[in-house]
């Protein structure tokens, strides 16, 4: 079935959290002035998850805009420790991790992969980051990191980042060539002593206070544009099959994949006209009364 709108939940620094019931490819400011704007100047928006959602900043979310696979904006602040350990940038974090890892072992003894059984030990590429060889054998064990963030945003009492430095070394290792060995997994035994309480989780990321507040019903927004991604999914992009001034209709096959290609199809979220194909195909609506 196509998939042409999404709820949206919108919380955080927001003066109306509400659900949004919105057409793919609507831009994230627009659905953040729909519910009222935000209460701060300064703010980042979280899409999706704090814990594996992406950062955007108040500018970019002019241009960004909803995807098929998004379910949630949290709007937070630009000071937010969230956002502040995210954009340090991988230099300071390599540093920061050569100079003030404790080998706690903390990151390891939360780490999702590890109690399932794989082998990888955050710490222990930590600690091999005082002589960064990438032949070093430690370091293939990045390539089992999920990018959970465990390792960051609850097990590691310094606020040091496993998780960005495994992601440069899996982005080092795969130019290279270099791929995941398969193993046979056995669970580790302390597994289910290590679940991780959300409020606890909550409190460390600094958001706990926003799970008072109550979303309102759900409302429906329309858009005059839309921006539709040909990359919302896995594998490769989907290819136009439209033309610029082309006359669509919501739900119609604008994005195709070829046979035996792993990708997913694109579809019209609105009614309109094709006005721009590139990365994105932007449909500007028909309908002169669109609110």
């Amino acid at each position: 079935m196509p998939v042409t709108r999404k709820f949206i939940s919108i919380l955080g620094e927001i003066k109306n959290p509400s659900i949004l019931n919105v057409p793919i490819g609507i831009p994230i400011s627009q659905c953040i002035k729909a519910v009222g704007g935000a209460t701060i100047d300064d703010y980042v928006v979280i899409v999706g998850g704090p814990m594996m959602g992406k950062f955007i900043t108040k500018e970019e979310s002019q241009q960004k805009v909803i995807t098929k696979t998004d379910g949630a904006l949290i709007i937070i602040s630009k000071d937010h420790i969230l956002y502040k350990r995210k954009s340090l940038g991988i230099e300071k974090i390599i540093k920061l991790a050569k100079s003030s890892c404790i080998q706690c072992s903390y990151c390891t003894d939360f780490c999702p992969r590890y109690l399932l059984g794989h082998k990888i030990r955050p710490h222990r590429i930590m600690r091999a980051l005082t002589c960064l060889d990438e032949d070093n054998e430690i370091f293939n064990e990045a390539l089992l990191c999920s990018e959970c963030r465990v390792c960051e945003n609850y097990a590691c009492p310094m606020g040091l980042s496993p998780r960005e430095v495994n992601s440069y070394i899996k982005t080092k290792l795969r130019s290279k060539g270099k791929k995941i060995n398969q193993q046979l997994l056995e669970e580790n035994d302390l597994r289910k002593f290590r679940l991780i309480p959300t409020e606890r989780l909550l409190i460390k990321l600094g958001l706990y206070k926003y799970t008072t507040q109550k979303l309102q019903t759900y409302k429906e927004i329309n858009a005059d544009i839309v921006s539709i991604p040909l990359k919302q999914h896995i594998g490769v992009p989907a290819k136009p099959i439209v033309n610029i001034g082309d006359k669509v209709r919501e739900g119609q096959l604008i994005g195709d994949i070829d046979k035996n290609t792993l990708g997913a199809r694109i579809h019209a979220s609105i009614t309109g006209t094709v006005a721009h194909i590139g990365e994105n195909i932007v449909i500007k609506s028909d309908n002169k009364e669109v609110i």
